[in-house]
């Protein structure tokens, strides 16, 4: 799949419109089948921007409460220099389909390194997550938030 584009310009019944991916999505939906398949994975990707780490968070209801039709939200958290930020489900995909990936290049760099700066990484967006939880949330009774998967461009 090359030069991807999602977008959801469209209104749906009395909901306002908005630029939103999200479960139900069918492409999404597909790749989140997939991505559960899955063991864990490490993907270093080289761009030719400045892509700043990113983990991508679903947001969803832990308990069932009612027949909702939107059951979970995707986040963005990006970091920027030591700071962590959430940007919108719109904004991630719009910083993805903005940027051009390398997908062959000779890394050169250590997997080692890689892997513990990933993993700092990782517990700070936990953290985050935690702490804005309510943030993350949109009204969700019972919320919980996992990452999915994270982008970390490499420069080597």
């Amino acid at each position: 799949m090359k030069n991807i584009t999602f977008s959801r310009d469209i209104t749906v019944g009395k909901k306002k419109e908005e630029n939103r991916i999200a479960v139900g999505f069918k492409v999404f939906d597909r790749a989140l089948k997939q991505a559960e398949e899955y063991p864990d994975c490490l993907c270093l990707v080289k761009t030719d921007s400045k892509f700043k780490p990113t983990a991508v968070v679903r947001t969803f209801n832990r308990i069932t409460t009612d027949n909702k039709s939107v059951s979970s939200f995707i986040h963005g958290i990006e970091l920027n220099k030591d700071t962590l930020s959430i940007i919108k489900d719109w904004e991630l995909l719009s910083k993805i389909n903005e940027t051009n990936f390398v997908t062959k290049f000779d890394f050169q760099g250590s997997i080692k390194a890689e892997i513990e700066n990933l993993s700092k990484f990782k517990e700070l967006v936990d953290s985050l997550v935690l702490d804005n939880q309510d943030q993350l949330s949109n009204g969700l009774e019972f919320p919980e938030s996992e990452i999915i998967s994270v982008i970390w461009p490499v420069k080597s």
